[in-house]
């Protein structure tokens, strides 16, 4: 073998070497609200109406590492519509083979379905708006810490580990406030009495 071929052959092996690691080095999951083999399925509710939502409504994959927090959380790909409503799949969404960058394949990843109002562009657009407006509604499943695949035929189905979740109003700020207030009056009263019954000092 002649200093060339071996030089080529050297080059050739690195290259194998470097999509092995990259293939390893990326976690997938597949992300569905239905399983492949349709015996799962946790559609998603409008709660104003009970009815499932449809192409009106995104949907997102939010991820982080196994330790994030729901607000170290960043958006994974596009986000997707909703099946249309009034077909025979309805409350269905499909983002199918999604890779988490940053986590390994056989690391934990924290994950997050999130829906919106297809109106706004991003759940951060819709978020923001919704304590004005009670006809935005929006809904998230809980964060999930899973063990994502190491190649396509290794990833799990989200869906066998996500909670359902509904699509709902956010309350107004101030009437999360006001209630709060009226709670601890309620506590007040309770732990003392009306002001005349207290202990003289």
């Amino acid at each position: 073998m002649t200093l060339n071929h071996m030089k080529q052959l050297i080059a050739w092996v690195g290259c194998f070497l470097v999509l092995v690691a990259t293939s390893h080095s990326q976690g997938f999951v597949i992300v569905a609200n239905v399983s492949q083999d349709l015996t799962q399925e946790k559609p998603v509710r409008n709660v104003a109406t009970g009815q499932p939502v449809g192409a009106d409504y995104r949907v997102q994959l939010f991820a982080g590492n196994s330790t994030a927090v729901e607000s170290q959380l960043q958006s994974i790909g596009d986000s997707k519509v909703f099946f249309e409503s009034g077909g025979l799949i309805t409350g269905i969404f499909y983002m199918g083979m999604t890779v988490i960058p940053g986590v390994s394949g056989g690391a934990r990843a924290s994950l997050q379905v999130r829906a919106w109002p297809a109106s706004f562009n991003t759940w951060e657009l819709a978020y923001q708006a919704a304590p004005n407006d009670p006809q935005i509604h929006l809904g998230k499943s809980s964060i999930v810490r899973l063990h994502l695949g190491y190649k396509e035929r290794t990833a799990p189905e989200l869906v066998h580990f996500m909670t359902q979740f509904d699509v709902a109003p956010i309350p107004e700020p101030s009437g999360i406030a006001f209630a709060c207030s009226g709670f601890l009056s309620i506590l007040l009263m309770f732990r003392w009495g009306p002001r005349s019954s207290r202990p003289s000092i």
